[in-house]
């Protein structure tokens, strides 16, 4: 079986340390593989995802669970913050390579 692929590395951000940093609780974008599913969705190094499909986002394995039952082609709705501003994308799931 094909897993599907974010091309994304994400780090939590615990909610504590989010209001120290004044910055939303969630999953911070360290890297954003370049032409990775994410980035051609927008994502950038820096983002903080608060939602998947709806739900806040708060671990990692969240991502991982999406990876291993949806396939490629599938979409995600991401919800993120960028410099303050919120916004969403869909994220097109790639073919892991």
């Amino acid at each position: 079986m094909t897993h599907s692929y974010f091309g994304l590395v994400t780090v939590p951000i615990p909610r504590e340390a989010a209001a120290q940093a004044g910055v939303p609780e969630g999953l911070y974008v360290r890297t954003a593989v370049p032409g990775g599913p994410a980035a051609q969705a927008g994502l950038q190094e820096g983002d903080v995802i608060t939602t998947i499909n709806g739900q806040p986002a708060t671990s990692n394995t969240q991502l991982q669970e999406i990876t291993l039952t949806k396939k490629p082609g599938d979409t995600v709705d991401i919800g993120y913050d960028r410099n303050g501003k919120s916004a969403t994308t869909k994220i097109t799931l790639g073919t892991q390579p």
